[in-house]
């Protein structure tokens, strides 16, 4: 079982820390304030009230084994910046840290945080891709340079099959599923997932795209 620490559950800390629950992983959730451990102490492994400006209370956590540390502290920068500190003294080497700013983040990771985030700054750039290409409806970046895309078919796919479109050699991406929506007997909808379509699957109506591949060709294919 994987093990987490959340350190501030704020809004992104408390949802990180129960998502990470429901998902089976162990999590440790910390904050200074009372109200918000008492939110969450039945939806995560075990919440604690404490000050992580503390040296010798945060030393004192078994976390060493943790996989992961995630802290959220809002703009409470000078808390952060210590939080990471002590918890790279104590060993921890991926620590996952929300920034407010630019210099902040980079002051986060010269004292050890191994992946800085920008919440707010991500879901809008994500919004404002999908905003202007409507055709990419989600994606995830899987290395520099290579993710995995949502896509919309274009109109001139519909009706023809893979063979047909030879879409890995058109466009340099790669086909892994296809999300359909299934008319069920009592008239009801469901979203089913075809893993790796057969190369005479035809592209319907109502089918959407998940395809690996460069951003640069992603980005040529929404562009389309």
């Amino acid at each position: 079982m994987k093990q987490f620490v959340v350190i501030g559950l704020g809004s992104f800390g408390e949802t990180i820390a129960k998502a990470l629950y429901d998902l089976g992983c162990q999590v440790l959730a910390i904050d200074y304030n009372k109200d918000r451990v008492q939110a969450v102490k039945d939806e995560v492994s075990q919440a604690l009230v404490m000050d992580v400006r503390d040296r010798e209370a945060i030393s004192s956590l078994p976390i060493q084994s943790s996989d992961l540390a995630v802290i959220s502290l809002g703009d409470e920068m000078e808390v952060s910046i210590l939080a990471t500190l002590y918890l790279r003294e104590m060993g921890l080497n991926n620590i996952m840290v929300k920034a407010v700013s630019e210099d902040h983040g980079k002051i986060l990771k010269l004292i050890g945080a191994s992946e800085i985030i920008f919440p707010e700054k991500q879901m809008a750039m994500r919004l404002a891709e999908r905003l202007a290409y409507p055709s990419l409806l989600d994606f995830v970046t899987l290395a520099d340079g290579f993710s995995m895309a949502e896509l919309l078919p274009m109109e001139s796919f519909y009706g023809k099959n893979l063979i047909q479109l030879d879409i890995r050699r058109k466009f340099n991406l790669e086909i892994v599923a296809i999300k359909h929506t299934v008319t069920e007997k009592d008239g009801s909808k469901s979203e089913k997932i075809k893993c790796i379509p057969s190369a005479d699957y035809t592209i319907a109506h109502g089918d959407i795209l998940l395809i690996i591949g460069e951003d640069k060709y992603i980005e040529k294919y929404r562009k389309m």
